[in-house]
């Protein structure tokens, strides 16, 4: 199970670290430096709620943490979407980084119902 964890964990942080060199390069405009800000903030909250969601007292606090998890990166994925639209990225970053993002979503989907189906079960998490 360590290893599972552990992985999600390194996921997030090398996504989150992935948008902090994309922000880099953003426009030093009004509309790059909003949503540089914006990103930032949903592409590197997830790691550290995952870190917070490990040491969850029970099931339920777990999947509330990993809920508020999906809910960031799905907030990541829209600002990809409009920061294509408005051409502060180009169609390759963005597809290469809404691809890591939807795979992150899948993996903590995936923990989600996992953690459900224990809690159903009245397993312990780890």
């Amino acid at each position: 199970m360590t290893n599972k964890v552990d992985n999600i964990q390194k996921s997030l942080i090398d996504f989150a670290g992935s948008i902090v060199q994309l922000t880099a390069r953003l426009p030093k405009t009004t509309a790059g430096q909003h949503f540089s800000q914006e990103i930032l903030e949903t592409s590197t909250n997830p790691a550290l709620v995952y870190r917070d969601a490990r040491d969850a007292h029970s099931i339920h606090d777990f999947v509330n943490l990993l809920e508020k998890i999906l809910n960031c990166l799905n907030k990541t994925l829209i600002l990809l979407e409009i920061m294509r639209t408005g051409r502060l990225v180009t169609k390759q970053d963005h597809d290469q980084f809404a691809s890591e993002c939807n795979e992150l979503c899948r993996m903590i989907q995936t923990s989600i119902k996992v953690s459900m189906s224990k809690q159903g079960k009245g397993k312990h998490l780890c």
